[in-house]
């Protein structure tokens, strides 16, 4: 039995011993924890460090629609590989299809037309026309017979006057009727007048015109593949209205025979950078493997950044140069012995790049001796 004045002393020992053994392992700086996916790590010992976008060697292309309309036949689907000129999707075409048969039925119209007015003279029609100038002839003979019996009658008092100036008039009708019948002859002989032919030939060429550019636009109703190459992305349907103004691609596609890797070299790191370096690339999340990369080339103009990594030093607010390799296994096989690595790229995907400051990437490694 422990007395009561020893009691609270060694209560308060007890209590001040857990408040310093607290204290102790409150203050211990926990163990950093390792990362759930192990980083990359540049294997040259000068480099520079950027993040790239894998795309297509002929980048990503996206595709459109010449006009607006409703999609009525979409004819591939994703991953599919399809040839240059090969069909892609088409609009409904039944109201072009309408409009061209009118404007053909029209241009037949004016092909009538025009060769009606080459075909002048009809012969059938000429002897008509000389039928018409004998008759003015005889008619004519006939007024003159006329006017010269009511002359001499009229030297007998026969008949008056007015009788005379009648007949006169009588030939004067029957000379014109004449020289019109000749003239309309000379008319039809010489068939139709140039000018008419021009306005014709114009009109026929006008809706021969019209008609051929509703074919073309029948055409540029099919959307057809630019290159060769492989669907990458499809977001158009059957039935779907799709609009000829710029907006969300209709479909993506690109050659990817051959991976190009597009880096971005913030604009901190461009006085280091020099156009040509070697460089190697490793696939997030697989660090083990390096992608050898093949120098294609820059494109000058910077840009603002876009692709972050999420490193908590990243400043948005900067600019980038954007530079062009090709994933090429036959830069250096000792850098990448395994050519399966490059078989695991997507286009879209993001990888760490790391460039050779100094020269080839197979003589500057960290671990070389």
């Amino acid at each position: 039995m422990i007395p009561i004045k020893y009691l609270l002393p060694l209560i308060s020992m007890s209590l001040l011993t857990f408040a310093v053994i607290h204290v102790v392992k409150a203050n211990q700086i926990p163990p950093k924890p390792l990362p759930p996916i192990t980083p990359s790590e540049s294997p040259y010992s000068f480099t520079i460090a950027g993040s790239g976008v894998v795309e297509p060697q002929s980048e990503n292309i996206a595709i459109g629609s010449n006009l607006s309309g409703i999609v009525k036949t979409v004819y591939v689907a994703v991953g599919q590989k399809v040839q240059r000129g090969e069909k892609l999707f088409d609009l409904d075409d039944r109201q072009l299809l309408a409009e061209l048969k009118v404007r053909e039925a029209n241009a037949e119209v004016m092909r009538s037309a025009l060769e009606k007015q080459l075909g002048f003279p009809r012969l059938e029609e000429l002897p008509s026309a000389e039928a018409k100038v004998r008759e003015a002839m005889a008619n004519l003979r006939d007024a003159q017979d006329q006017q010269q019996r009511s002359r001499r009658l009229i030297k007998n008092m026969a008949v008056g006057e007015e009788e005379v100036i009648h007949r006169n008039q009588l030939v004067a009708v029957a000379e014109a009727q004449l020289e019109k019948a000749k003239a309309d002859l000379a008319l039809l002989r010489a068939g139709a007048w140039k000018f008419d032919k021009e306005l014709a030939r114009v009109n026929y060429l006008q809706a021969v015109t019209a008609a051929q550019q509703t074919k073309i636009e029948l055409q540029r109703n099919i959307v057809t593949a630019p290159i060769d190459g492989t669907i990458l992305q499809k977001n158009i349907r059957v039935g779907e209205y799709v609009n000829a103004i710029a907006g969300q691609p209709l479909l993506i596609m690109g050659n990817i025979d051959q991976l190009n890797i597009r880096l971005d070299i913030d604009e901190n790191d461009l006085p280091q950078f020099t156009p040509g370096l070697s460089g190697v690339g490793y696939l997030r999340g697989e660090p083990s493997k390096p992608i050898p990369l093949r120098f294609v080339r820059i494109e000058p103009y910077l840009i603002p950044k876009k692709s972050l990594t999420g490193a908590g030093t990243e400043r948005v607010d900067t600019r980038v140069l954007q530079v062009i390799y090709a994933v090429d296994p036959s830069v250096d096989s000792s850098v990448n012995s395994s050519a399966e690595s490059s078989m695991n790229l997507f286009v879209g995907q993001q990888i760490d790049v790391y460039l050779n400051k100094i020269g080839k990437a197979s003589s500057t490694f960290k671990n070389e001796p």
